[in-house]
């Protein structure tokens, strides 16, 4: 991890060219809590050759209005992508968590200007509701442990229900509640037994019900709270039995982990080639959109 040029935000990765021979590209993250850190993906986003940097608005650091891009007539440190990770606040729970409306504004306004972007559980709720669509508690509740995943069909042109092989996949559930309503223009992915809405994407931006990052270790400590241990003893789960198949699943998780983060960077790598031909990226250079 190199040292922060602003006021606390980590950053993760080199300043190096990738294999295009082009700047590297780069990544925001938001963290809104210290459990709910961008672990797996981050690890797998750096993985790839991208820069991360690590926001966190819950301590204080502010969060921009958009992401400029860095390149030929870009101000430097811009992003080519966005994650928004997880947390224990509702999607609008602004009274909580007062950041939040400036984080639904940033999506809307990567949404609106083809900004790559993944949201992770909150953070899909969040982009969910910055572009219309409606949140709230899980109609058949919450979801706990390692899961399948099942991508609907005629949605096989989508990178990432096509780099998963077009069947299910298995994912980190641990959340109460859930995107009800897509918004106008959002495409619904797939799906699962518990929740309807796992991934859907509107424009250039993914929202994901799971938790692409999360590892054994993360889930432990999601554990260590009286609410969510009510949840699992009313679903009949119990901490160790949770904790120990995320822990068992690990290899399978990280594998997840990357399959999002090349999603992710394909994009990203696309969205630079687009407005500015000529100049590659130097994370998955060449990659498809």
């Amino acid at each position: 991890m190199t040292g922060g040029e602003g006021a606390g935000v980590e950053h993760h990765g080199t300043e190096r060219e990738g294999s295009g021979g082009g700047e590297p590209l780069r990544v925001l993250v938001v963290q809104h809590e210290d459990v709910c850190p961008p672990a797996v993906l981050g690890d797998a986003l750096v993985g790839e050759g991208a820069v991360v940097d690590v926001v966190r608005p819950d301590l204080g650091q502010p969060l921009p209005s958009s992401l400029g891009r860095r390149g030929p007539g870009r101000r430097h440190g811009g992003h080519d992508a966005l994650v928004v990770l997880g947390g224990t606040a509702a999607a609008d729970d602004d009274a909580r968590w007062p950041w939040l409306p400036a984080v639904r504004a940033l999506l809307a306004a990567c949404v609106a200007d083809g900004t790559p972007v993944l949201g992770v559980c909150l953070g899909a709720q969040l982009l969910a509701r910055a572009t219309g669509g409606r949140t709230g508690p899980a109609p058949r509740g919450p979801e706990h442990g390692v899961l399948p995943v099942l991508p609907v069909p005629g949605v096989e042109d989508d990178l990432l229900v096509a780099v998963g092989g077009d069947g299910p996949w298995r994912a980190v559930q641990s959340h109460g509640d859930a995107v009800l309503e897509l918004p106008t223009g959002g495409e619904l992915l797939a799906t699962s037994a518990g929740c309807d809405v796992q991934v859907f994407r509107v424009g250039r931006a993914r929202g994901v019900q799971y938790h692409p990052e999360a590892t054994g270790e993360v889930v432990a400590a999601w554990c260590d709270d009286d609410e969510v241990r009510r949840q699992l003893a009313a679903g009949g789960l119990t901490v160790e039995g949770v904790v120990g198949a995320v822990a068992d699943a690990e290899p399978e998780l990280a594998e997840g982990a990357r399959r999002h983060a090349r999603v992710l960077l394909a994009q990203a790598a696309a969205a630079r080639a687009e407005r500015s031909p000529g100049v590659l990226s130097g994370a998955t250079a060449g990659a498809p959109a």
